[in-house]
Order: C-alpha cells, then structure tokens, then sequence
C-alpha cells in the first residue's frame, strides 16, 4: 500500500482500515507531529500491532510520546542522530531543557563544532579558507563523538560520509539506538 493522506488530516480511520486491509506487515509513515500522533493512535485503538517505522519528523521528538503515552512504545523511526550516542554530551542539554536533546538541536552542535575545526584549521576566518579546510578534512573529537562514526568528512558534494543514520525505538519514555548493531544500544523489539 503507498497512499498518501493531505496535511492536516482529522480522520485517519479510512487510511488505517484500508492499512489493516492491505496485510501489509509493517507501515512506514512519514509525518508532522499531529499526524502522527493521529495515525499511531487510530492504529492502536484499532488493536492494529504491525511495527510502526516513522520517518523522523513528528516520530522522534519528546511531544510525539507525550500525546501518545503507552501507544508511542515500541514505535520505531529512523533519525539523522540520536542522543544516546553520547550521554555525557547531550545530558547537558536535558538537564537544561528538561526533555533529551533532539536530533536536530544535536546536528546543529556538530555542524558548529566542526566549523570551528575548520576556522582552527584553516588559521582563518575567509570563507574561501574554511571552505577548503572544509574539503576532504576529517573531523573527530568533541560533538562528532555522538554521530555514528564518531566524525565527520565531507565528499565533493557536501554530504557527509563518516554517518549513517539511526534506527530508534521509543522504550519507556526514551528514543533507545537499536541499529546499527555497532552503536545501538538495545536490540529492536518486534511486535505482532
């Protein structure tokens, strides 16, 4: 099944009886906060139990479990980073904030780490010497020690090609890194 649904939806029963229809073994959702909350909780009410792999978005930030309670266990999503890479990093961040640091709060620490390195590299503010310093330079240490790969390089492009992303599985409350196996910490947890 691959159906889209408009942005705002207030009725997901259709999309979720035409889901349980279908026979499909997982979904794959890709959605705003409220959608998502929307979707989870229409298939749970529905006693629909296929494992649920969000595409970051509304899956992976604190509110998504807030809204859902005991519906958001077990819910999976994939994610650019997540903070259990590095507790003693991003502890700082929810001892300040109350909730764990996001991906995205997390993403822009790294980006602002390296650019740093690479000012520290270049011996230079000009944007045309960082942007060189930026090339082909591997950055380790400090905030790229919570992405996986511990660092970050960039190709010609700009993509960075020391990470993948994450797996994550939401387990009591908390986003838990169940792939990949070298830096998960916990096995997925499958239900039917």
């Amino acid at each position: 099944m691959d159906d889209a649904y408009p942005l705002g939806i207030t009725d997901t029963t259709p999309l979720i009886n035409k889901l349980r229809a279908s026979g499909a073994q997982a979904v794959f959702p890709v959605s705003y906060l409220n959608d998502s909350l929307l979707l989870i909780r229409t298939m749970r009410q529905q006693r629909i139990t296929i494992p649920a792999i969000g595409g970051a978005a509304g899956y992976v930030i604190p509110d998504f479990e807030k809204g859902l309670g005991e519906f958001a266990e077990g819910v999976l999503s994939i994610a650019p980073a997540n903070y259990d890479l590095d507790t003693g990093l991003t502890d700082r961040f929810r001892k300040r904030f109350g909730y764990f640091m996001v991906h995205e709060a997390l993403e822009h620490a790294v980006a602002l780490d390296v650019l740093v390195q690479a000012i520290e590299k270049a011996k230079s503010i000009k944007a045309e010497d960082v942007t060189m310093a930026l090339r082909g330079g591997k950055f380790t240490g400090g905030w790229t020690n919570a992405m996986t790969g511990g660092a970050v390089q960039f190709d010609s492009t700009g993509l960075n090609t020391a990470s993948i992303p994450v797996m994550v599985q939401w387990r009591k409350k908390e986003l838990v890194t169940v792939w990949p196996k070298d830096v998960a910490k916990g096995a997925a947890e499958w239900k039917s």
